[in-house]
């Protein structure tokens, strides 16, 4: 025998393992796979559904779903061939990659997030899905499918609509044709057949009757051919046919006869009939709709209703386009046909005997004629013209006003048609809606509504904001918050100083009531301002579950409540300031009064005053007086025997809860006290205006109104001119000169400054103020006063010749800067801040003997800058300023970005639809970029070349500007920490001005001027930049950059004087470090050519300079250029550079 060889197994390996999906039957696995489609956009439902059931098949439906435990290796290999080769193209690229495309249950998590996640643009696809479903009629079967698989994938996401605004949109799309379908849902028993499940239900009954007649239609025809073989083939006549051979379209002998050329065309006709007239029809059994060619029988029409009509000539068919009413007259009498579909190709009108049945018609035929009753009368009775059933209808004498209706309504200037139809006294209805009127006679919305009142006090709060509020109250209040309860009327009004202080202090109310009631409210109405639409107060409401509403945009009338008291409230304030004679400036102490006052009185169908209601409590109303009341005060002040014990004082307000009064004493103290005795009240009598006398109203509350006699009005305006055209009286410092100085340091700040300045060249008089013992009508001026014009002039005078009389002369370079004799000491002055540099004490003493009110200290602030000076360094910086535009911007926890504008930007003037746009936001354009302005001319030279591009713009800003803006405080929030740093080095090249100028060239896009940028380094410390557009355009990137450094040599001289009269030192030539080649050539060489002959004088000035030596210039590689980010919205890289030599973080 054979020898048999036999292998024995390796002892280590192992047998493969067998998974679960390996343990399905092959047919039934197989099955289930064929079942499931090619997953698309549209078909996820029931794609998930199949291949869930293939997850359960398998024993993996749990691992799939929950992701644990991880899948055998063999299912894993098995699912992800199945799912993949299961997607679409377009599913394929959006689902599968490289991270997830061997692991079923990523890929499974993927598909997952694509169909069925919340992500809001997933949400928002599947949304727009459902509103472009349309309904077709000729497929009412794929609207029910695609309505049904968007509502699953809605409620897959996440989308939740009520029923019944889903139910009203899908019957918005039905066309006038299922009328009866949308009547039976809207108008159901309580509403309870409208939701979407019931009107697909109803389109589904509809589509199956649809469906039962047309197949019955089918079997009578199937019926009517089959019996017997009776058609004629071409060129052959059928005997059985119903019709003699000499009338056959068949026989090939009358192939040129017009009615069988018709063959060929796309309409083949019933009849060989053809009338011209559009009056005529035939009378048709096989129609199952009457049919006219001619739109204007109609007197309405429904041009949505769309559709095809199959003919007897095979796969030829006639288009349908509307349905509609027809009116014809038959000897004289008027008839209505309905269901009339226009066929505007048909050949003949077509009178439908099926349809006349529906519309409970009797048609009776005899041998030479047929008759149409109804109701026992006869309304037709026609005998056969050449064996048809032909009718001639007579035309209607008013179907031109019928079928023209738009044109009707149009002539007669856009006439509602219910006044066309009172006119003429026919049924006419608008064919569509006129888009003319529609746009034209809009109005708003009435708002009778009156929505119910709230259960219990304090569920529900509406609120509002009143103000900027003018003049600014004596605590600085500028605003009205206003919060009304929606059960008991009760309001409260409290001031506040801004729009930031609204979070804070109505969560501080609503936390006390909530506290006292032990319950918080459940809305909060409000509209849609910053102060309540932001994250701090929507989290405050998450975690109280309190509801927030908001009105509409534009809407006020939805926050009716809440309006109608701000109303309220200032007419009672403007009330009682006319009749009590109070300063307005005491607003904020009135306002409690009035708040307290009007919660008194009884609201609508209520006999409880407010305050009852919502307090427990009642006032009675013997405690409240009017407000001015005089009123004497029992006086708690150590006073001798005979002195007297009371004072004089006005009421201005109340204490509900201590019952008792707040008294506004003559010398001008508040006090709450129960010790008062009221006089008789006097209501302050307005004085009538006497046309004799000007009266100007300061806006002080320290001086009367000024009085001029209307005599010397004329003069008044001149002399008021003369002091604007003077030599400048209120001098504005120049910083840099701030910058120069490093020695000890003193800061003065002068209280009252313009007050005590004695003297005036010419006299003025006030009016005698109210309380004063004098009883002259007016008073002459002796002391300057705040609110006077000439004021800081006279301060100005009197200010700079005490500085002389001790031996401190004015500089020459800045009017602001005052030199000692001896060179030793500085003063620098703005106002009436003043820095004193050198010999500090000294000055001190001098300055408080002569200016007594006055304090001394040192510095820490100068001109809004925070300024701290080190031994060996000095630190500017404005982070309350950056903290105050953020705030008003309600920016303060944004994200911040690297640069202050985006890089490469090219801003170019606002279009009337932007500036429009932007106009709406309702934003002070001027304010943000006036802080940003000042932060750029002070420590911030980072912000310069934005704030000159954006500047350009304050006259007419658009949506994109304001953009740009706020790209700009981005910028802050992130680098708010830093500031300027002054710390001076000492070297050969740092006892020079370093100067880096730089220019765009031809950057404008409209009118291609350059942009300058420049700054100025003395002993390694940052004193001067600028950012600016050039004046003219240039031809050549050379000129471009010699008009920046020809500006950068202007201000350097100004430096270098500044320099040499502060320290009396001769510096070396000042350093211009350039990136520009031609312009160094140019300097060292000017040889004039045809491009270079129009820079004569400027290049020819510094070429003078150049070679004297007074400045030195330097190329050096753009990469080192300080200047590259003052010319234009730079990268990153450029504005670091600036960063890391000019600011410190603290």
């Amino acid at each position: 025998s054979k020898p048999t060889r036999i292998r024995k197994p390796l002892s280590n390996s192992k047998p493969l393992a067998r998974s679960t999906m390996d343990e399905i039957n092959p047919t039934i696995l197989k099955t289930t796979i064929e079942a499931i489609p090619m997953l698309s956009e549209e078909n996820f439902s029931s794609w998930r559904t199949r291949i869930t059931a293939l997850f359960k098949l398998g024993g993996v439906k749990d691992q799939m779903i929950n992701g644990e435990p991880a899948l055998e290796d063999t299912n894993n290999t098995i699912l992800c061939a199945i799912i993949i080769a299961k997607l679409s193209t377009t599913t394929h690229n959006n689902v599968v990659n490289s991270s997830n495309e061997d692991n079923a249950i990523e890929l499974w998590k993927a598909i997952s997030k694509r169909f069925i996640s919340s992500e809001p643009s997933n949400r928002a696809r599947v949304y727009n899905q459902f509103t472009n479903i349309s309904f077709d009629v000729s497929n009412i079967e794929k609207f029910i499918t695609e309505v049904r698989a968007s509502l699953v994938k809605m409620e897959d996401v996440g989308i939740k609509i009520e029923d019944d605004i889903v139910t009203y949109d899908l019957l918005k799309r039905l066309p006038a044709s299922l009328d009866n379908i949308k009547q039976a849902i809207t108008h159901s028993k309580d509403a309870e057949d409208i939701k979407p499940s019931t009107l697909l239900d109803h389109l589904e009954i509809h589509m199956n009757e649809l469906k039962v007649s047309a197949s019955v239609n089918k079997l009578e025809v199937t019926t009517m051919y089959t019996e017997k073989n009776k058609k004629c083939s071409p060129g052959k006549h059928n005997p059985l046919a119903n019709h003699p051979a000499d009338r056959c379209w068949f026989d090939a002998n009358k192939a040129n006869a017009p009615w069988a050329r018709r063959l060929d065309s796309n309409v083949c006709s019933l009849s060989t009939f053809s009338s011209t007239s559009p009056s005529s029809f035939i009378l048709d059994s096989g129609s199952t709709s009457h049919m006219v060619a001619d739109r204007k029988l109609f007197t309405h029409l429904d041009k949505d209703e769309r559709g095809l009509i199959n003919t007897s000539c095979g796969s030829n068919t006639l288009e349908i386009e509307g349905k509609g009413t027809i009116s014809v007259c038959f000897k004289n009498k008027p008839l209505l046909l309905h269901n009339v579909l226009l066929v505007p190709k048909i050949t003949v009108n077509l009178l439908s005997l099926h349809q006349l049945l529906i519309e409970k018609f009797n048609v009776q035929f005899d041998t030479n004629k047929f008759s149409v009753n109804k109701n026992n009368e006869t309304i037709l009775e026609v005998h056969y013209h050449n064996s048809l059933p032909l009718i001639e209808f007579e035309s209607a004498k008013h179907r031109s006003h019928l079928s023209q209706a738009e044109q009707l309504h149009k002539s007669l200037g856009h006439v509602s048609y219910s006044r066309i139809r009172n006119k003429l006294g026919i049924t006419i209805k608008p064919p569509s809606v006129c888009k003319a009127c529609a746009i034209s006679k809009v109005t708003r919305a009435t708002y009778k509504h009156r929505s119910s009142r709230a259960s219990r006090p304090f569920e529900e709060l509406h609120l509002d904001l009143i103000g900027p509020i003018g003049p600014i109250s004596h605590k600085n209040h500028k605003y009205i918050l206003t919060i009304v309860d929606g059960n008991t009327r009760f309001c409260s009004a409290i001031p506040i100083k801004a729009k930031s202080d609204v979070f804070s202090v109505l969560t501080f109310v609503v936390d006390s009531e909530a506290k006292r009631l032990g319950y918080y409210p459940s809305i909060i109405h409000s509209d849609r301002g910053t102060e309540f639409v932001n994250a701090s107060l929507e989290e405050y409401c998450r975690k109280n579950l309190i509801r927030q509403r908001y009105s509409n945009a534009y809407t006020p009338q939805q926050n009716g409540l809440a309006e109608r008291f701000n109303r309220t409230i200032l007419e009672s304030l403007r009330t009682i300031f006319y009749d009590s004679g109070l300063r307005r400036s005491l607003w904020n102490e009135v306002l409690s009064a009035c708040m307290l006052t009007l919660n008194q009185i009884p609201s609508h169908k209520s006999k409880k005053s407010p305050y009852e209601l919502f307090k427990g409590q009642a006032i009675p109303l013997d405690f409240f007086h009017p407000i001015g009341n005089p009123v004497v005060v029992y006086s708690h002040q150590r006073k001798t025997k005979l002195d007297p014990r009371g004072e004089l004082g006005r009421l201005i307000g109340f204490d509900a809860e201590l019952k008792c009064y707040r008294i506004l004493l003559d010398n001008g103290h508040i006090l709450d006290t129960k010790n008062v005795d009221f006089l008789d009240f006097e209501p302050s009598k307005t004085p009538e205006v006497d046309h004799d006398e000007l009266f100007i109203e300061d806006k002080t509350e320290k001086t009367a109104p000024l009085v001029v006699p209307a005599s010397e009005e004329k003069d008044a305006v001149v002399k008021e001119e003369e002091i604007d055209e003077e030599d400048p009286w209120e001098e504005t410092s120049h910083l840099d000169t701030v910058k120069e100085e490093d020695s000890d340091q003193d800061e003065i700040d002068v209280a009252a400054a313009l007050a005590p300045v004695e003297g005036h060249p010419e006299e003025i008089f006030i009016k005698t103020p109210e309380g004063s013992k004098r009883k002259a009508p007016f008073l002459k001026v002796v002391k300057s006063l705040y609110g006077l014009k000439q004021a800081p002039k006279n301060w100005y005078q009197t200010l700079t010749g005490w500085f002389q009389e001790i031996d401190y002369l004015p500089s020459t370079s800045d009017a602001c800067l005052f030199i000692h004799r001896e060179k030793n000491s500085f003063i620098f002055f703005h106002v009436d801040d003043l820095i004193v540099v050198g010999r500090p004490d000294e000055f001190e003493d001098q300055f408080l003997k002569r200016f007594p009110n006055s304090s001394a200290h040192d510095p820490d602030t100068l001109l809004g800058m925070n300024v701290s000076v080190q031994t060996d360094s000095i630190t500017l910086a404005q982070p309350a300023l950056i903290k105050k535009g953020l705030e008003l911007l309600d920016m303060v926890d944004c994200k911040p970005v690297k640069t202050p504008l985006t890089p490469g930007l090219q801003l170019r003037p606002a279009s009337d639809a932007d500036h429009e746009a932007f106009l709406r936001l309702k934003v002070n354009f001027r304010s943000y970029t006036g802080m940003l302005n000042y932060l750029s001319c002070r420590t911030r030279p980072d912000l310069a070349s934005a704030v000159s591009i954006l500047s350009r713009f304050n006259q007419r800003p658009g949506i994109q500007h304001w953009k740009e803006v706020l790209h700009v405080w981005k910028y802050l929030q992130g680098t708010k920490e830093m500031g300027l740093l002054l710390k001076p080095k000492s070297s050969d090249l740092e006892d020079r001005i370093q100067f880096y100028t730089d220019a765009t060239w031809a950057e404008d896009q409209e009118t291609r001027l350059s942009q300058s940028g420049s700054i100025a380094f003395w002993k390694a410390c940052p004193i001067s930049w600028n950012s600016k557009k050039q004046k003219n355009i240039t031809m050549l990137s050379t000129e471009s950059e010699m008009n920046a450094q020809s500006d950068g040599e202007q201000e350097n001289q100004w430096l270098a004087f500044l320099i040499e009269e502060l320290w009396h030192v001769k510096l070396p030539a000042t350093v211009f470090n350039v990136d520009n080649r031609g312009l160094v050539e140019k300097l060292k060489k000017f040889g004039s050519n045809s491009k270079t002959k129009h820079l004569d004088i400027k290049i020819k000035a510094l070429r003078d300079k150049f070679t004297k030596g007074d400045i030195d210039v330097h190329l050096i590689p753009s990469d080192q250029m300080l200047a590259d980010s003052l010319k234009k919205a730079a990268p990153h890289q450029s504005v670091r550079k600036l960063q890391e030599k000019c600011f410190f973080v603290f």
